[in-house]
């Protein structure tokens, strides 16, 4: 068991305990969605190989271009699980603000849902670190 200071169990060893003992619980319900711990947990892990694989390392950080779902919980046990830091940007800010939040938290990676693939596009080709 990973502990944190104190001997406080570190939020990534929470994750992984509420996926033993409460792999059939509910751990996030959104709308008509449901998501169980057993559900969450892989794809929390998958994705955090994933952008691990990509190069990135703990610390660096991850910019978010989505809209509240069931798998935002999935998305942030993936940066705590990877280590990496969420930067969750407003989707409302025009190109040229997102872009500067971008530049500005020197986010290495981008994450966005389909729906944002224009803003995301404009991003990957004005902000060169962007992966």
């Amino acid at each position: 068991m990973e502990k944190g200071i104190k001997g406080m169990m570190i939020a990534s060893e929470l994750i992984r305990r509420g996926a033993v003992y409460f792999a059939d619980e509910h751990a996030v319900r959104f709308g008509d969605t449901s998501l169980t711990f057993s559900e969450v947990y892989p794809y929390a892990n998958r994705l955090a190989s994933f952008l691990l694989h990509l190069g990135l390392q703990k610390g660096d950080r991850v910019a978010f271009l989505l809209a509240n779902s069931a798998h935002s919980v999935a998305i942030d046990f993936t940066m705590i699980l990877s280590g990496l830091v969420r930067v969750p940007l407003n989707t409302r800010l025009s190109l040229r603000e997102l872009e500067h939040m971008v530049r500005e938290t020197e986010a290495k990676a981008l994450i966005f849902s389909e729906y944002f693939t224009q803003q995301a596009d404009h991003l990957r080709q004005h902000v060169p670190t962007l992966r």
